[in-house]
């Protein structure tokens, strides 16, 4: 992660990586593209943007298509770091979250806080689940009904507006649980 953080910069304060099981399904697809509501063929292993949770990461999203096997060495955290640096910068709020897919392996999330890169990748996975359900319910002959790319400006934008708020919520929840039932978690000292 070091190398993202050096051509990121302040784009990249946290950088998490998961192996959580839509996301990872989803990174490890390859079937022949399905189209969306625009009619343009879309692969599979693309976020479909199904759900309206899909909007957090609208024009967020890159992928690494090529599976070069156990990340080893910096040549692969700089060509990482370099599909990252391809996202657009059009304001603050959509800039500080970044995430990318890893062909046959996982994700990797980009934020300025820890509670938004837990929170991001929280609303990733279900964003990758539901898209998940819906190709299973809709069958081999069926559609994704996708939301439009108008619509899916407007709902970006309106929960970018809120999105660092409901993480810190979100994250000061879980932390709370944690601190009640597992108190010895932070009382250790790493001396």
């Amino acid at each position: 992660h070091g190398s993202i953080h050096k051509v990121l910069g302040g784009r990249a304060r946290v950088v998490l990586h998961t192996h959580m099981p839509y996301a990872t399904a989803l990174a490890c697809t390859a079937a022949l593209p399905h189209a969306s509501s625009d009619g343009e063929a879309r692969p599979p292993n693309r976020l479909a943007f199904v759900h309206q949770t899909a909007a957090r990461f609208w024009g967020r999203v890159v992928y690494e298509d090529r599976f070069g096997g156990l990340v080893m060495d910096d040549e692969e955290g700089m060509l990482f770091a370099r599909r990252l640096a391809e996202l657009p910068r059009k304001d603050k709020l959509s800039e500080e979250l970044s995430v990318l897919f890893l062909a046959n392996h996982g994700v990797l999330v980009c934020a300025p806080t820890v509670a938004m890169a837990y929170d991001s990748l929280y609303y990733l996975e279900r964003t990758c689940m539901f898209q998940a359900m819906a190709l299973q319910a809709m069958g081999p002959h069926g559609q994704l009904q996708c939301i439009s790319d108008a619509q899916l400006d407007a709902l970006h934008r309106q929960k970018m507006k809120v999105v660092s708020f409901q993480a810190q919520k979100h994250f000061g929840a879980l932390r709370r649980r944690l601190e009640k039932e597992e108190p010895e978690a932070f009382s250790l000292s790493l001396d």
